[in-house]
This record gives C-alpha cells, sequence and structure tokens, in this order.
C-alpha cells in the first residue's frame, strides 16, 4: 500500500483509518491494563506496610490530606427549598394558584409542589400574584 494519500481510492483510506482506530484502541488499552497493574502494586504495597505496622490507616490519611469524618456543625450551606418566590415566600396550604400557562388551577396541600408551577416561580413570580381570587 502506497503512504501517499493523493494517490490512494477512498476505500483504501477508510480502511487504512479503520486500522489506525483499531490499533489506537489496543494501544489504549493496553496504557489502562498497564496503569491498573501499577495500581494493583501499589495497593498491595500500602496494605503489607499496614499489615507490619509500619504506620497507621489515621496516619496515612492525614499525610495524604483526607479529612476524617464529618463537617463541624454549621458550616455546610442550607438548602433553599424550591417553592420559596423571589420575597421569601411559601404558598398557603389550602389556597388556590392559576397562572396561564398552566393547564389547570393548582391547590397548595403542604406538599411538594408540582415541577411546572415551580418552574413559574423560578422564571420570577410570587405566590401572591398568582393566587386566584
Amino acid at each position: 500500500m502506497s503512504n501517499d494519500a493523493k494517490t490512494q481510492s477512498r476505500a483504501q483510506l477508510l480502511k487504512r483509518q479503520q486500522e489506525l482506530q483499531a490499533e489506537q484502541k489496543a494501544i489504549e488499552d493496553a496504557l489502562e491494563a498497564n496503569r491498573m497493574s501499577e495500581l494493583h502494586g501499589l495497593v498491595d504495597a500500602f496494605k503489607g506496610h499496614l499489615k507490619s505496622n509500619d504506620f497507621t490507616l489515621d496516619e496515612a490519611l492525614k499525610l495524604l490530606g483526607v479529612k476524617k469524618g464529618r463537617a463541624a456543625r454549621g458550616t455546610g450551606t442550607k438548602k433553599v427549598p424550591e417553592s420559596l418566590d423571589k420575597d421569601g415566600k411559601k404558598p398557603e396550604a389550602g389556597s388556590t394558584y392559576k397562572h396561564s400557562s398552566w393547564s389547570a388551577p393548582w391547590t397548595a396541600t403542604g406538599k411538594r409542589s408540582p415541577k411546572h408551577v415551580i418552574a413559574t416561580i423560578k422564571s420570577g413570580k410570587t405566590w401572591a400574584s398568582l393566587l386566584q381570587k
């Protein structure tokens, strides 16, 4: 097969492309297998050091920078309920809300609001503006 791409037919070029892709996949698979083999070797060596009491797991995790346990109280972020409007209000149970894009009015029951209602609230509407009178 000639290496000059201008003299090769389309079929020959496509065949060569498939051969190169298969070769690339084989190389990637070999690299992945080699990486996994090295990783298994490291894990086995680590387990051996743990068994021979060269160090403890807590010491190793501390050196790796892994934090153990839960975060301190009050450091997490608070979840904001999806049903809060831009004024920070929730729908009142028993009230009926209506919007022109909804197929039917929705009555708040104190349970989770439907997705189409939440989408309307996220678009900037308030519960007061949707309240059906």
